[in-house]
């Protein structure tokens, strides 16, 4: 690549950055479906057939903030050992992926905008599901990794409840209830003892 096709190519990721990233801001400001490309335009800076050039329409911009946001999942999933007193302990305290990214907040509402798109438009409905479908299967193959002795069947179930455990987590993690953590963390180990048929031992 010369020069010239270089920086063609660093303009263009500039732009969709800048684009995107007030998309990210619009869409948590007003919701996916209220989001205009003339609110994309003022808050970028850009006029909107410059954002017309980058993205033809909103299904486009949500499906790269989502395979953005999954992406960076993933590497998270990928690089996490699976330790169930740290999955109690994430589950007890409400942070989910908090803990090892500080974006996640604001990720969880724009993938929960994502989601109450699902059943209004069948192009958003699949952008969720493929991206359900890739975090599913890296929590699938890790989990295959750390009970090789079980059926694929079983580790199916325990990663489809792992999941509704943490999209549970997920939500809870935007309300304010206050109740006995002691008491919460005690029945997390003793559904993730009987869930994995492994004592923790704290």
């Amino acid at each position: 690549m010369n020069k010239v096709e270089k920086a063609k190519e660093e303009k263009v990721n500039l732009r969709r950055s800048q684009i995107l990233a007030a998309a990210r801001k619009c869409i948590i400001r007003h919701g996916f479906h209220a989001t205009t490309m003339s609110q994309l335009s003022d808050l970028s800076g850009l006029s909107v057939g410059i954002i017309y050039r980058y993205f033809s329409n909103k299904e486009e911009l949500i499906n790269e903030i989502v395979k953005k946001i999954v992406n960076k999942r993933l590497k998270l999933l990928t690089n996490m050992k699976i330790d169930l007193i740290e999955m109690s302990d994430v589950l007890t305290d409400r942070l989910g992926m908090q803990k090892l990214d500080s974006d996640f907040t604001a990720d969880n509402i724009l993938m929960f905008e994502v989601l109450a798109e699902v059943r209004r438009n069948e192009k958003v409905a699949a952008i969720f599901e493929a991206a359900h479908v890739k975090m599913h299967d890296v929590l699938l193959s890790k989990l295959l990794a750390f009970q090789p002795e079980k059926s694929l069947d079983i580790i199916e179930a325990q990663a489809e409840i792992m999941m509704e455990l943490f999209y549970g987590s997920d939500i809870r993690n935007f309300t304010k209830r206050e109740m006995n953590s002691e008491k919460l963390r005690e029945l997390h180990d003793v559904v993730l003892s009987s869930l994995f048929k492994i004592k923790i031992e704290r």
